[in-house]
């Protein structure tokens, strides 16, 4: 078993730190520091433009119009809209009456999403 130095520990450290800012620049991780996939669009596709929803982050504490991942039924006659925050990432849920998750799972239907 080698033993390291401290100076090599911290070595190892600056070169994970600079690894991390080149893959931050090129967008394949997030502000967190976790892998992101790129979305890169098929050659002659245009890409879709996410659907949205109005909703309220708990981390960032503000209104954001979260980028919509599906939109269920609930037991209650109404529809449950599952998203991200565009900031942060953060899960967030919006409830909406039946005929705005009725309408939205139409538009994501013809579009491409998941309803």
């Amino acid at each position: 078993m080698t033993r390291h130095t401290i100076q090599d520990i911290d070595d190892l450290i600056a070169v994970a730190h600079t690894n991390r800012q080149a893959q931050a620049k090129k967008g394949l991780v997030d502000h967190r520091g976790r892998w992101v996939e790129p979305t890169v669009p098929k050659p002659g596709e245009e890409p879709k433009p996410p659907h949205t929803h109005p909703s309220y982050c708990m981390k960032c504490k503000k209104k954001v119009d979260s980028i919509t991942d599906k939109v269920e039924p609930t037991e209650r006659n109404s529809h449950r809209a599952i998203g991200k925050c565009p900031t942060c990432g953060t899960k967030t849920h919006t409830l909406m009456n039946n005929e705005n998750g009725v309408k939205m799972i139409g538009e994501m239907a013809t579009t491409g999403g998941t309803a």
